[in-house]
């Protein structure tokens, strides 16, 4: 029987490949935290234009609006 030991080329190249592996893994990571915060930055962009967009009806019609409502 014989027992492989392995060399100190195919340890480093083990090393190597462990290590890019581990540099995937985190690029995917970084790569998913780039995706939910540009999810969260149109999220807050539109929540921006619901508030732009709410202040404007509240000035057209504001408190002198309801004042001077005239329907019957």
């Amino acid at each position: 029987m014989t027992i492989h030991l392995p060399t100190r080329a195919s340890s480093r190249l083990n090393a190597v490949r462990e290590s890019i592996n581990a540099i995937g893994e985190v690029a995917q990571a970084h790569i998913e935290m780039a995706k939910a915060c540009e999810r969260a930055a149109r999220e807050l962009n539109r929540a921006a234009g619901d508030f732009r967009r709410a202040a404007r009806q509240e000035r057209k019609n504001g408190a002198a609006g309801a004042v001077h409502d005239t329907r019957k």
